[in-house]
């Protein structure tokens, strides 16, 4: 279910390179606990419709090994008094995948979701060189609080 106005077919593909984009800037963060794995486009983006309800994208978060700078990603990434329970107990994470949402249509879910229902995916991104040997299993949480 989307919560936004329906998006046009081009609009959603024009996003693509801001998504990928926005994947390589929180793998070049030293202040996210995460890293951006893969990301993949599902849903009604792959059919041939032209007004899409929104855009389904995919994310794998990889959790970094080594030191995390809490105070530092607080202060520029501040928990909001009224965010759920669950994202407050896992904001790292939220905000990593909530960082790929580059326009209102774009609806994140974590790439789990899609391999365990099987649902046909196109791979747009894959972070994972170089950073799997050193990685913990990926992370999946719910939601996406607003900043």
């Amino acid at each position: 279910m989307t919560h936004s106005k329906p998006i046009l077919r081009r609009r959603a593909l024009q996003l693509v390179p801001h998504l990928i984009e926005r994947a390589k800037r929180v793998n070049a963060s030293p202040l996210m606990r995460h890293s951006i794995g893969r990301v993949a486009l599902f849903g009604s983006v792959l059919s041939h419709r032209h007004k899409l309800g929104d855009l389904d994208v995919a994310v794998e978060l990889i959790e970094r090994e080594g030191e995390f700078d809490t105070a530092a990603f607080l202060a520029r990434y501040p928990v909001p008094v009224n965010a759920p329970v669950f994202d407050r107990l896992h904001w790292p994470a939220v905000v990593a995948k909530c960082e790929l949402r580059v326009h209102p249509a774009v609806h994140t879910t974590f790439f789990d979701f899609v391999i365990a229902r099987d649902l046909p995916h196109k791979l747009i991104f894959d972070g994972r060189a170089g950073q799997m040997a050193c990685a913990r299993q990926p992370q999946t949480v719910t939601g996406c609080t607003k900043a």
